[in-house]
């Protein structure tokens, strides 16, 4: 059972948590003091201003870029965690711009007396808050991406290449696939993707995966394609069959290269019988053409390949596929949650799969911001929404120990179940899209949904 922690304002229902497609790279700290408090059942806390059993109040410290290239989005994020913890009256958000020097606001944190930081917005930040929010015993829940972030007291809150990686190969072994590849660019999320297809392939005891990473051109592309893929010796492989069939044909076809009809029936070949149609390869000769249509070759040694390319470099990809002769109809194509922002262009890749929560279950969210802020909240925004609500449970509910933020039945979200592990990994419930001919895609398989008594989803 997962633990609803959103309450609707001015309604009796609970609201779950939402979460958006975090692809930028995240995380928040700071700190109160430099020793680990311990709470009164001797486990170790995580904030001096945890009172176990009881509520936490103070302040609640949010680092987000508020100035900058990047403070029309950290805006957006701070509406998204204020709306969450609207009803929090003992609770004060504590604004820090993460735009400063990360030095002097963590230190500002820790004079402050911060309970537990929310954001900021990049792992370069993330790398600098990190040591002394540990040290200080402030619990961090990041907005971050990046897996490597992640160390006990410090939270990945975004939906990580390895998370959809992994719930890709779990469904696709289950429809049979057992041989898996990659294809990924050659980027800090090309290698995420890898590394989660190299973990997924070991947890779900398959063999291991046959990886390759490209260049971004699109010559790169093509020729790193063909060796990937093994386009010469399919080539071959096939050249090889078709002269054995061949072979096989002539020799039974009778003594010699004889007519078999004239053999049988000598009338027919005469000049007033019909006379069976000449083959295309006896027209071509006779008419001096040498056309010839492009052999069909093998299927690839994979049956199921995660690509991770977007923009123009999917589409070098996608007509590499097309050359090397692989296509859905031989090998399921995946794909990183990227791909839902344009779905609608991926025709080509009819029958791919990409994992991502489903942006129909967010539509509360969308309609509270919207009433508040006249305004859409940013994917990313749903991730300050999540982690400011967390916090404004957990608050008044135990504080914010490990064991309590880690508690197994975990919390549902506007997108679905998940829970934070003692690793600081965060386990999310994902679903399955498959794009569709036409463009666009369809759920194909929804994600785990909590069974819990009195989660209320906010778009009823």
């Amino acid at each position: 059972m997962y633990r609803n922690i959103f309450t609707v304002k001015g309604t009796n229902k609970k609201q779950g948590l939402p979460y958006g497609l975090a692809v930028c790279l995240l995380m928040g700290v700071a700190a109160c003091s430099h020793s680990s408090p311990q709470s009164s059942g001797g486990e170790p806390a995580l904030s001096s201003s945890v009172e176990q059993g009881g509520t936490t109040p103070g302040k609640v410290g949010i680092f987000l870029p508020l100035s900058g290239r990047n403070g029309g989005l950290g805006h957006n994020m701070l509406n998204a965690a204020k709306l969450a913890l609207a009803d929090e009256k003992d609770l004060t958000l504590d604004i820090h711009d993460s735009g400063g020097d990360m030095s002097r606001l963590v230190n500002t944190a820790i004079q402050n007396g911060d309970g537990i930081i929310i954001g900021p917005l990049t792992a370069e930040n993330t790398g600098k808050l990190s040591s002394a929010a540990k040290m200080a015993g402030i619990p961090v829940l990041a907005f971050t991406s990046d897996i490597h972030q992640a160390q006990p007291g410090v939270w990945v809150m975004g939906i990580t290449p390895e998370q959809q990686v992994a719930h890709l190969v779990k469904a696709a072994k289950a429809e049979g696939r057992q041989h898996f590849a990659a294809f990924l660019p050659d980027t800090a999320l090309g290698h995420a993707l890898g590394d989660g297809l190299i973990s997924a392939c070991e947890q779900e005891n398959l063999a291991p995966a046959h990886i390759t990473y490209h260049t971004s051109s699109k010559t790169g592309v093509v020729e790193a394609m063909k060796l990937f893929a093994d386009y010469t010796g399919r080539q071959t492989q096939t050249s090889s069959s078709l002269s054995s069939s061949s072979a096989s044909s002539s020799a039974s076809s009778g003594n010699g290269g004889d007519n078999l009809l004239a053999e049988l029936d000598p009338a027919a070949t005469s000049s007033g019988a019909p006379q069976a149609a000449a083959s295309p390869a006896v027209d071509q000769a006779s008419s001096g053409t040498s056309s010839k249509a492009p052999q069909t070759l093998a299927p690839p040694a994979f049956d199921a390949l995660l690509l991770g390319d977007t923009g123009v470099q999917l589409q070098y990809v996608i007509d590499a596929l097309e050359e090397v002769q692989v296509s859905s109809q031989k090998v399921r194509i995946l794909g990183p949650g990227l791909w839902a922002a344009f779905s609608s262009k991926l025709g080509s890749l009819a029958g791919a799969w990409y994992a991502s929560s489903d942006p129909e279950s967010r539509r509360g969210f969308v309609s509270k911001y919207l009433a508040k802020y006249h305004t859409s909240p940013k994917p990313l925004a749903d991730l300050a929404y999540d982690s400011g609500a967390l916090v404004g449970n957990l608050h008044k509910n135990g504080g914010y120990t490990v064991s309590n933020l880690t508690r197994p039945e975990g919390f549902l979200g506007v997108g679905g179940a998940f829970s934070l592990l003692p690793n600081g990994h965060v386990r999310r419930e994902l679903a399955i899209f498959e794009i569709q001919p036409q463009g666009s895609a369809v759920m194909k398989k929804p994600a785990v949904q909590t069974t819990a008594e009195h989660s209320v989803k906010t778009n009823t």
